[in-house]
Parts: C-alpha cells; sequence; structure tokens
C-alpha cells in the first residue's frame, strides 16, 4: 500500500495481523497487535470536568482512566490524541507571552500604534483642508504673497527682507487652528465611541478600551482620553511655553515603549490601553466606563 500522509497508526505493510506507526515522513520501528485496535470501552464517557488520558506508550483505541480535573499539558500545550510524541498550540486566544489586560486582550505594541497614527492622520487631512483650509490661508495671507514674490528673484535684499517682516494674521490662524482641532476631537470621539476603533486603527488591528472592561469607550471617557493633546496643542501655540509642550508631547508618543501596559500619557489620563483586536458592541461588553 501506498504511505498514508498523516502520523498515525496503520495496517502494517509487512505483517497484516499488527498495526505499524507512521510518523509522517517514514514507517516507525513501533508495532503493535491489531486486536488492540477494539480496546476501547464504547460505553465509557468522561463525568462532567473530566478529561479522558490517552498515554503517549498506549496502543490506538487504549485509553487511561479520567481525570478528576483537567491540567495544562507541559509549557501550556496540549497533546494531539493518537499520535505520541506530537504536540500543537493550544488554539485558544489569550495564551500569550505579551503582556495584556486582566481578561487576556494583549497591549498593541508602539509600532502599531504609529501605523494607525499615520493611516488617521492621512485621512484626517481632507476634512482639516475642507474646514480649516481658508482661514489659515487667510491667517498666512501677507507671508504667502510675500513668498511668492522672493520666487520671482531670489537674489533681491529687498524682497528678502519684506518675507522676513511680513506679518501673520493671527486671528484668522487661531481660528483655523480650532476647527483644525474641532475636526480631530470629533473624529476620534465619533470611532471611540462606536467601536473603540478608528479607520487607522481598524486598519492596524488594534482599538481602544477602558483599563478594566472591554467595549468602545464613553463619549466622557474619549473626550478625557483627548484632553491631554488637545490642551498640548492650543499652549503650543505660545510662545517660549511651546518649547515645553513640545517636549511633553514627545514624551507622551514614546511613553508607551517603557510603559507596563504600553500607556501614553494620554491614555494614562483616559484610563484607556491600547490592545490587539476589537471590541465588542457595547450591549455585549456592559454599560461604558464613566
Amino acid at each position: 500500500m501506498a504511505n498514508p500522509t498523516a502520523p498515525g497508526w496503520y495496517d502494517d505493510p509487512d505483517n497484516p495481523e499488527q498495526l505499524r506507526y507512521f510518523d509522517g515522513v517514514v514507517w516507525s520501528q513501533h508495532t503493535t497487535p491489531r486486536v488492540t485496535r477494539q480496546a476501547q470501552p464504547p460505553q465509557q464517557s468522561a463525568a462532567p470536568g473530566e478529561t479522558w488520558r490517552h498515554d503517549a506508550g498506549q496502543a490506538p483505541g487504549q485509553w487511561g482512566q479520567p481525570q478528576d480535573r483537567w491540567q495544562a499539558p507541559p509549557s501550556g500545550q496540549w497533546q494531539q490524541p493518537g499520535a505520541p510524541g506530537q504536540w500543537q498550540a493550544p488554539p485558544m486566544a489569550g495564551w500569550s507571552n505579551e503582556p495584556g489586560t486582566r481578561d487576556g486582550q494583549p497591549y498593541a505594541r508602539w509600532i502599531e500604534r504609529v501605523g494607525a497614527y499615520l493611516v488617521d492622520s492621512l485621512i484626517l487631512t481632507v476634512p482639516t483642508a475642507l474646514v480649516a483650509g481658508y482661514p489659515i490661508l487667510k491667517g498666512m495671507g501677507p507671508f504667502i504673497e510675500a513668498y511668492r514674490a522672493l520666487l520671482a528673484d531670489p537674489t533681491d535684499e529687498a524682497r528678502m527682507e519684506a518675507l522676513r517682516a511680513a506679518p501673520l494674521d493671527y486671528p484668522w490662524l487661531a481660528l483655523g487652528m480650532a476647527l483644525s482641532l474641532l475636526v480631530q476631537l470629533a473624529y476620534q470621539t465619533f470611532f471611540l465611541t462606536r467601536s473603540g476603533a478608528t479607520p487607522g486603527k481598524r486598519m492596524l488591528g488594534i482599538s481602544v478600551r477602558d483599563e478594566d472592561a472591554r467595549g468602545p469607550l464613553s463619549l466622557a471617557q474619549a473626550l478625557r482620553r483627548q484632553a491631554l493633546q488637545i490642551g498640548l496643542s492650543i499652549v503650543g501655540a505660545v510662545p517660549v511655553v511651546g518649547t515645553l509642550t513640545g517636549i511633553v508631547s514627545f514624551l507622551d508618543y514614546l511613553f508607551p515603549l517603557w510603559d507596563a501596559k504600553r500607556q501614553s500619557l494620554h491614555d494614562k489620563v483616559g484610563r484607556t490601553v491600547v490592545v490587539k483586536g476589537s471590541q465588542p458592541p457595547r450591549s455585549e461588553s456592559g454599560p461604558p466606563a464613566s
């Protein structure tokens, strides 16, 4: 007969009265009488909470006594019945060496968060330009005109001085910045309170949740999570102080690299974590966190 493709016990090609074990590549030297194939008592079954134990040295169909309670085999793996010495990883979510929440959801890696941020930033350019583009252009109008004049003759010192002295219309710029922040706030709040993941996070397979409970964020928690970033953006427009806020913003983005829960500073303010996987609907995860 042709060699089988999967490991297991098969009719011995050399002796029809016994079985021989095929390891997936070649026939092994392990044999057992064919009569043991009928050794399994069909009427026996494990009681609730018990599992049958199959020892590696037993022939197919021979099973030991049920164990009183299921126990994980060594190294957190399950034994594959019917193939002595063969092991496979448990098909269970939450069995991971990565740090995660109490209910077993692993924290997202820093590089995944950065990727999601870049995708969201790209998506936000369109609504931000539509909503805040005009006031920003108005605020930078004099500077833009002086820059265009300099491009016509870059060697003209007078035009260079005009560019340096070109005033900015700060009321228009302030309006443009406020509208930009509102677009960002609406974008984040809309998605985090509905699915726990913005389009960028969904693309990277990560989501935002409360530290202690699954599910989308509540409105209050979504706003609290963004309070630090919004505040830094506003204060950052102030001369001198903006340098300090820039340092805090930089630390905010890098903080997950050494934090035990991989939280950023704004996560700690909102009591949120970014995890791998999606969040269940709020109806299945209980009431939202306040």
